[in-house]
């Protein structure tokens, strides 16, 4: 299987949250763009963006919920 070229992820998941899954992101050395996805207010989504980025992710702007298409 080939690494994926991106990773979305919910901040808030079933059994963990974007914090810890960032965490195991490092440690399994990904090098996709991550990018969040999310309702949560604009700040909790930039700290949340900056732990990751302090672990070395590639971290892409959060999507806010609900999404959009035009």
């Amino acid at each position: 299987t080939s690494p994926p070229d991106l990773i979305i992820m919910d901040v808030s998941l079933p059994d963990t949250d974007a914090v810890d899954l960032i965490r195991l992101l490092d440690r399994a050395k990904a090098a996709a763009p991550v990018a969040l996805l999310s309702g949560w207010d604009a700040s909790t989504l930039d700290h949340i963006r900056r732990v990751g980025l302090s672990h070395g992710l590639a971290m892409c702007e959060a999507l806010r919920k609900p999404l959009t298409l035009e």
